[in-house]
């Protein structure tokens, strides 16, 4: 479900530049992800409550599943987006906070779900579960939708999937076209801004020659998109340190003293951690961080932090295997470290999450073009799948207690770290975030 989640991220994304727009899109998931809940609440409401004491079909319970994916994956590209068209061009840093609070309200909603789904479900019942979760949605609509007449709703342009794929070929097909002597019906076509190359003459992109059959506006829209693709490319391995939180890290949590006081904390809780403290977080490098950094001269803009994103990432994944090697030195029988000796792991892949993934939803935002911001969203979301699928892999090959595969990670985010240097290095803004260093 996991999957099929993320392949609708990608068609919501499509849905939304090409046809729907953002804000349809964003309904129509909404609604399809709150019929799969009530699918989920009504039959156990029956089953629980109701004096037939039917039981409930199990297709049901795949259905339900089978609509939150599509729905949530429809409406996870359109929601940040759309919100971001609210703001004008004069408000550029505060669609930038913008994306931090976005952010922020996500993890505040990943801790009462981790938190309060679990209790829920154990001490109350599953149906009043099922009740919560459709009455939250219940709640919200109304509030977001009422006033839906004084939002600001970018209609559906030329984004369309096949027209981006068929500028691609267009390209490869005329390319006979970009032979030096040849470029004049390039001009002749629909001139667009060339750059100078060292000795005097005009260099072109390679998609060019798909100006011979497309518009030149679309022709560049494509190649601004694949332009922020190519920075997305190393996003994946961050990823696939960072989903470790839920599983590796966790394994080393079972090997730690569990013990707070007189409570025997829960190994799996572990994972809360990383979502409470990207809240704490959030607001400090919002508010602090960037600012501080802005004021003394070295201001951090989107590509500087991603940057610093990947160092904090390579850190933490060195902490991991440091305390891989505390755990394994333990002496047997003996008391194990505490649980806290995890804590700087958590934090430097927080600190990770912060300047990458929120960093990345802004970049999406600000560099895609007009017709592609759904789209180019759905794609940096594609990355999360991409990373997941590589733990995945990794977790085949058992490398029982031993730290090797934590440093092997470091490693690889170092590697990724150098070639996501050198693509950063030499793009090219479209539109310049304020505070750009890099």
């Amino acid at each position: 479900m996991i999957a099929l989640k993320y392949f609708f991220a990608l068609f919501g994304g499509i849905l939304a530049d090409s046809l729907l727009g953002k804000f349809s899109t964003l309904m129509l998931g909404c609604t399809i992800f709150f019929v799969g809940n009530c699918l989920l609440f009504v039959p156990e409401a029956i089953h629980t409550w109701g004096p037939w004491g039917i039981d409930i079909p199990t297709w049901t319970v795949f259905l339900a599943l089978f609509m939150g994916a599509i729905g949530n994956g429809l409406a996870t590209p359109c929601l940040s987006t759309f919100i971001g068209d609210q703001f004008s061009s004069d408000q550029e840093d505060l669609r930038s906070k913008y994306f931090s609070w976005f952010y922020f309200f996500i993890q505040l909603g990943a801790i009462a779900g981790n938190i309060g789904i679990p209790f829920t479900m154990k001490y109350i019942s599953l149906v009043v579960t099922f009740a919560i979760l459709a009455g939250s949605i219940v709640l919200v609509f109304p509030i977001f939708v009422l006033p839906h007449k004084q939002y600001k709703k970018v209609p559906p342009g030329r984004g369309s999937f096949i027209t981006f794929f068929a500028i691609l070929g267009s390209a490869l097909k005329n390319r006979g076209a970009y032979k030096r002597g040849e470029r004049a019906p390039l001009l002749q076509a629909d001139p667009i801004t060339s750059v100078n190359s060292s000795d005097g003459g005009t260099t072109y992109h390679w998609l060019d020659p798909a100006r011979l059959t497309h518009p030149a506006q679309d022709v560049d829209d494509v190649r601004r998109a694949l332009n922020v693709m190519l920075v997305f490319v190393p996003m994946p391995f961050f990823w696939a340190v960072f989903f470790q939180t839920n599983s590796l890290w966790i394994f080393q949590a079972t090997n730690t003293n569990l013990k707070i006081g007189g409570l025997v904390l829960p190994a799996a809780a572990i994972s809360s951690l990383n979502p409470v403290l990207d809240v704490l977080l959030i607001p400090v490098f919002s508010n602090v961080v960037y600012p501080l950094c802005a004021r003394f001269g070295r201001p951090l803009g989107p590509l500087a932090r991603m940057s610093l994103g990947f160092l904090c990432t390579a850190l933490a994944a060195v902490a991991a295997a440091l305390v891989q090697m505390a755990i394994n030195a333990a002496p047997a029988g003996g008391p194990p470290p505490s649980v806290f000796i995890l804590l700087p792991q958590f934090l430097l892949i927080s600190c990770g999450e912060i300047l990458l993934s929120v960093t990345a939803y802004e970049f999406a935002y600000t560099q895609a073009p007009p017709s592609q911001k759904g789209m180019l969203t759905a794609v940096w979301i594609l990355t999360l799948a991409l990373g997941s699928a590589g733990v995945a892999v990794v977790g085949l090959i058992d490398f029982g207690t031993s730290p090797i595969q934590y440093f092997a990670f470091a490693g690889a985010i170092v590697v990724v770290w150098v070639v996501y240097g050198l693509i950063a290095r030499s793009y090219k803004y479209d539109t310049v975030p304020q505070g750009e260093a890099i």
